[in-house]
């Protein structure tokens, strides 16, 4: 069974622009969903195409537990770029995510651990969101890095599923309460 521990952070411009700068590696990533329900079973499709260190275009099938929270069940699968992209148009075409990922390897700097770095594009663009995943429950409670703007890994209006579904949350404080 697969699990992912993840906290998720906004950034402002310029703090995405510095951390663009460690990024060892972009992806282009488009994202529908299938199944967009909160409290349900997500069925995720995903194609990503990298410059890094080869060109690749990948494309994956994702399960994710509904629960909303930090700890979730994850099962991912490869399939084929054209399948992932077929599947998208035919299926989830109104539920869709444009992002470019920066992956940014572990650097005491910044954070002791890797994360990535999400621009949004289209609809969501603005949104800038650093994810960073943990290897095991302890770990993740970690004091937030100094550069971020605010946690928003307990708010429902920035999980992908329902960002697929709607614009960027509006109102949305830009600093911690």
């Amino acid at each position: 069974m697969g699990i992912e521990i993840e906290r998720k952070f906004l950034v402002d411009d310029a703090t995405a622009l510095w951390l663009i700068g460690f990024s060892c590696k972009k992806e282009i990533i488009k994202q529908g969903y299938i199944t967009d329900m909160l409290n349900e079973t997500q069925v995720r499709v995903r194609t990503t195409v990298s410059y890094q260190p080869e060109n690749q275009c990948l494309g994956f099938v994702t399960i994710k537990s509904g629960n909303c929270e930090m700890v979730r069940k994850e099962y991912e699968f490869d399939i084929p770029y054209n399948q992932a992209n077929f599947m998208m148009q035919d299926l989830c075409s109104d539920r869709l995510i444009h992002k470019n990922r920066y992956h940014i390897s572990k650097n005491e700097m910044l954070i002791n651990l890797p994360f990535t770095l999400d621009v949004f594009k289209d609809r969501h663009e603005g949104l800038l969101m650093v994810e960073v995943e943990y290897d095991d429950i302890l770990q993740s409670t970690n004091d937030k890095p100094s550069w971020v703007l605010k946690e928003v890994t307990n708010d429902l209006r920035y999980y992908n599923v329902n960002l697929a579904r709607n614009s960027v949350p509006i109102n949305v404080e830009r600093s911690d309460e």
